[in-house]
Parts: C-alpha cells; structure tokens; sequence
C-alpha cells in the first residue's frame, strides 16, 4: 500500500528500535520516532496528492501516528493534521486522517473531474475562476483493503467569494458559502449578489456520474 501511495519524501532523521526476534508488535518491542520532509501522499486515484508535507512520525507498537506539520492539497495549506494507524494486517487497518485547512477556493475545483470542467467551459461556466479564500476542517478514514473506498467528512466556509460567468455577462459577489464533501457528493449552499440581486445558491456535483 505505501510503495504505491507515497510518492516522494525525504528522512531528516529517525531512531527506531525494533525487538526482531519475536512478532509481538508490543511498544517495548516496537517504538520510534522519524522527521519526515518534503513527503507526497497519493490518498485517492481521483483527487489531487498531498505534496510537500513536513511529517513528524510516533511509532508505539502496532499503533503509529503520522504529525502533519503542514501539507498542501493544490493551493490549499493543511495544518494541525493527523493520519492515524492501528496495525491489523491490510485486510482489517484503517488510516484516519484529520486536518484543518485554508486557501484559495478555486482549489477546490481540483475535486472535479476534468471532463466536467470541459462540459462546463463549452457553456461559459469555468468554476475555476471562482475568487475568495476557504476554511476547511478534513475527516477522511481510509481502509487498506484493496477495492474499499475511501469515506470522507470535508466541511468548508467561504466567507466572501466572487464568480464571473456567461462571458461576464452575470456576476456573483459578496457571496457566504458553505459546503460538504463525502466523497460520493459535492454539496455547496450559500447567500450573495446576482447581478446585484439578492440570491440563494446551491450547487450539487455527483462525483460517480460526474
């Protein structure tokens, strides 16, 4: 599972120690601890990597704990973030991440897929120039078994976000928008300015049929 979801990373410094003459993954006989610099995690096949994370890891028996210092998700700035691990063997382990984030919000636009952004393009709609910073708290679990899905709780706040669309023809400004991601569903829902008219926003992306 690591060799294929790492990609990159770079070991400052480690001290491990690891009792091999017996397979009890106790914390007398397995425990350390690792800096971890410039580290990128590929979580899902579909989403942008985590790049250039500064990780510090506590490893106590079957139980590891992975410090996500900071790490970016496009443009988007992780902190305070944790990815924890409880050994059961592939079959039964489940990584649990949790992270708070901020950023510029066209980087959400990552999350959908290419080809929707092309259908959208062809009727004057580019999602990915929509303008403002967002505020994000991240709960993914994702099991190491192979063919499971991931299971994701992303909320975000976007306090002031601004969209031209239809060639600049209908402006939204001043908007307040919230949004949940569950890795299944992109829901956003928001108040703001449409052409100056007072309006309620919603907007609903189906990540399997796009």
């Amino acid at each position: 599972f690591f060799r294929s979801s790492i990609q990159d990373g770079y070991i400052k410094n480690a001290d491990i120690n690891f009792n091999s003459n017996t397979a009890n993954l106790s914390k007398e006989n397995l425990n350390g601890k690792a800096k971890i610099l410039n580290l990128d995690y590929k979580y899902d096949n579909d989403f942008p990597i985590l790049k250039s994370m500064d990780v510090d890891v506590i490893i106590e028996g079957a139980k590891t704990q992975f410090i996500i210092n900071q790490a970016y998700s496009s443009e988007i700035l992780l902190s305070n973030g944790t990815i924890d691990m409880d050994w059961k063997g592939l079959e039964y382990t489940t990584l649990y991440v949790n992270a708070t984030a901020n950023g510029p919000t066209k980087s959400l636009t990552d999350f959908i897929h290419q080809d929707e952004h092309a259908s959208m393009n062809k009727a004057n709609i580019d999602l990915r120039k929509i303008k403002g910073k967002v505020n994000t708290t991240i709960y993914i679990e994702i099991p190491l078994k192979p063919g499971t899905k991931n299971l994701y709780d992303i909320k975000a706040e976007i306090p002031n976000a601004s969209l031209n669309i239809f060639k600049g023809y209908v402006k939204l400004e001043k908007a307040k928008i919230s949004g949940v991601f569950n890795g299944e569903q992109l829901k956003l829902h928001g108040v703001g300015k449409l052409n100056s008219f007072n309006t309620d926003l919603n907007f609903i992306y189906n990540v399997e049929n796009q």
